[in-house]
């Protein structure tokens, strides 16, 4: 884990010394903030905070992901906390780019007290053009995951993934990703995350949010189901 970091600070390192003089503003990103209230058999209150920052040249790329959730529902004490933290570094040759990462990932809803991946894999363009992106990718994973009843798991995994956006129209965009995660030792252990975003242009920097989020994992903790689900509108302001 020690070596990651000290690869990635590196390339950070690096990338403080290599700004390609055309771009000239290579930082940018949003934040997100969705707030939603349902009151039907059960009254249930929901937060939730996306934010996203990247750091873009010619050939470089580092980008910071940051997604948490607070779910309560009336009469019970305990929230519901949910969220996961990505770094990522890409180095672009072409039309491939060359990356590694680490995630952090908690979801006490599904008896995950913490999880966490380190990966190494490459990912390339199929589309390219205008406003519009397919990108597909693979990726070796090793993860070490904590139970919520501290029990240790350590995984190798395959990640498959494809990662689109497409402009509509001038004021809306459609975004997502679908990744396919199975265990290399044991492939009827897999999980299948997918992620949808409508996102509708309020003025040049504000926008409103529509996101779907469906997770699936063959093989769960007991009394957990294999599905999550979760639908979070909110508002997007983008620098």
């Amino acid at each position: 884990m020690k070596k990651v970091f000290s690869i990635i600070f590196s390339f950070t390192y690096l990338i403080s010394f290599s700004q390609e003089i055309e771009n000239t503003n290579p930082f940018s990103g949003k934040f997100d903030l969705g707030l939603s209230y349902t009151k039907n058999t059960e009254e249930i209150f929901q937060f939730n905070n996306v934010s996203q920052l990247k750091y873009e040249t010619k050939k470089q790329v580092l980008l910071l992901n940051n997604n948490i959730s607070f779910i309560n529902k009336r009469g019970e004490e305990d929230i519901l906390n949910k969220g996961n933290q990505d770094l990522q570094y890409s180095f672009k040759i072409n039309n491939v780019n060359s990356n590694i990462s680490i995630h952090y990932l908690y979801d006490i809803s599904r008896s995950i007290k913490r999880r966490w991946s380190t990966g190494v894999g490459f990912s390339t363009n199929l589309l390219k053009k205008d406003e519009n992106n397919v990108t597909v990718g693979l990726t070796g994973l090793k993860e070490f995951e904590i139970t919520t009843t501290n029990e240790e798991k350590l995984t190798n995994r395959l990640e498959s993934a494809c990662n689109f956006s497409f402009q509509i129209n001038k004021n809306v965009k459609l975004e997502g990703f679908t990744k396919f995660q199975p265990n290399i030792d044991q492939f009827s252990d897999y999980r299948l995350n997918n992620y949808l975003s409508i996102r509708i242009n309020l003025s040049s920097q504000f926008l409103l949010n529509i996101n779907n989020v469906f997770n699936f994992d063959s093989m769960p903790e007991d009394g957990i189901p294999n599905t999550d689900y979760q639908i979070i509108n909110s508002i997007s302001y983008t620098f």
